[in-house]
């Protein structure tokens, strides 16, 4: 590698100096001089900050890209991470000379990065064939694997018989089409303690509705009108070994009977939302789960020392160094609970496996400490101080 083919390597450092200066002397159009210098985003993790470049070589549809690093500046660079960020298609190929690797990609937009373009009028043609309504073509018969379970229930006519009104009972109906809906729930306790249907003859509503007020009743009204139906749905597919279907099941891709109910609740979840209940904030989910008192009764102090020695033991037990994991603070939720319990993660923990390792936490955290508690990672502020003036 001749001095004058080094010529031809951009030097990262100077990348990033060169978008640092134009940070404070431009305020847009940022490297508009080179396509690629406007797209990218460099950051202070190298690896990272490799990948952004990388993205924005393929956005600009450039071939080739050559681009030299400080061999100490390399050496931080994950290289399996970049590979696995690009699935293993990135063709970088580097040499070291001089304490500087020089690295060479190519072929960028002829691989796997580039977008599948459509023919003319394909896009079209596929849109036309769906209705993404709920995420899957909108089917208008229920599956047959379902439907003789459906029409056992059917049979049932247990749920036809009329709501007896109470004054400590407030009761809410809808109807649409040939269907009509009634429930009941206690004010007090804000259970559903009745549900009513009528319908014509509709022997797939009548199993619907059936099974929904089989397995309805004592349900918050809330969590009631919010995932019955989708409930209903689940206990019709237990009950039907046969049924498979590659795909997300909602009501309203399991056919037209199935979409009237969900057209009813949704109505009835509407009334129920609208209707002023003294003392009951509209906007609190009011069927979660209330925290324990054990951990309600305990001083800010006492929780700040649980949850502390529970990170500690998360560590050891998931070989991670001590204080890996930084314990900021416990705040309150939108209901006023101390259940928010803010962290931060050091360096040493991988990008790629700090989702999984902050889910883990908070099973930890609920498992041994409270059930209701909830992770919160620390905010990510922009560094830059022109940006923050």
């Amino acid at each position: 590698m001749t001095n004058e083919n080094l010529n031809e390597f951009n030097k990262y450092e100077d990348l990033v100096s060169k978008h640092n200066s134009q940070l404070i002397d431009k305020l847009r159009l940022h490297g508009s001089e080179d396509e690629v210098l406007s797209l990218w985003v460099p950051d202070e993790n190298i690896t990272k900050s490799f990948i952004n470049l990388v993205s924005s070589l393929i956005e600009a549809k450039r071939y080739n890209y050559q681009i030299s690093f400080a061999e100490e500046l390399f050496s931080k660079m994950t290289i399996p991470e970049i590979k696995k960020y690009f699935q293993n298609n990135l063709n970088l190929e580097y040499k070291i000379l001089n304490k500087r690797v020089y690295c060479t990609l190519n072929n960028l937009t002829s691989s796997k990065f580039e977008k599948e373009s459509l023919k003319e009028g394909q896009a079209l043609e596929r849109v036309s064939e769906v209705d993404y309504r709920y995420g899957e073509v909108f089917k208008k018969n229920i599956p047959s694997s379902l439907l003789s379970v459906v029409e056992d229930y059917s049979k049932k006519k247990k749920y036809q018989k009329q709501i007896i009104s109470k004054t400590e009972h407030i009761n809410l109906s809808s109807k649409y089409e040939d269907c009509s809906i009634c429930i009941s729930y206690n004010v007090k306790s804000r259970l559903v303690v009745g549900f009513f249907y009528e319908t014509k003859e509709n022997l797939k509503i009548n199993g619907i509705c059936e099974m929904i007020g089989a397995i309805g009743l004592n349900l918050p009204v809330l969590e009631f009108c919010e995932h019955i139906l989708l409930r209903a749905v689940h206990e019709f597919i237990n009950l039907s070994p046969l049924f498979v279907r590659p795909a997300i099941i909602l009501p309203n891709n399991m056919g037209y009977e199935f979409m009237v109910v969900n057209i009813i609740l949704q109505n009835i979840l509407k009334s129920l939302r609208d209707h002023e209940i003294e003392e009951t904030n509209s906007k609190i989910n009011f069927y979660d789960k209330m925290p324990d008192e054990n951990w309600l009764n305990l001083s800010m102090k006492e929780k700040e020392v649980k949850v502390i020695k529970n990170i500690r033991n998360f560590e050891i037990n998931n070989n991670l160094t001590n204080e890996a994991i930084n314990f900021l603070g416990i705040t309150e939720d939108l209901d006023k609970w101390p259940l928010r319990i803010t962290i931060s993660l050091s360096n040493e923990v991988d990008l790629l496996i700090r989702p999984k390792l902050l889910r883990s936490l908070e099973r930890s955290f609920r498992k041994n400490l409270e059930s209701t508690l909830q992770i919160f990672y620390e905010e990510s502020k922009d560094k830059s101080k022109i940006r923050r003036l």
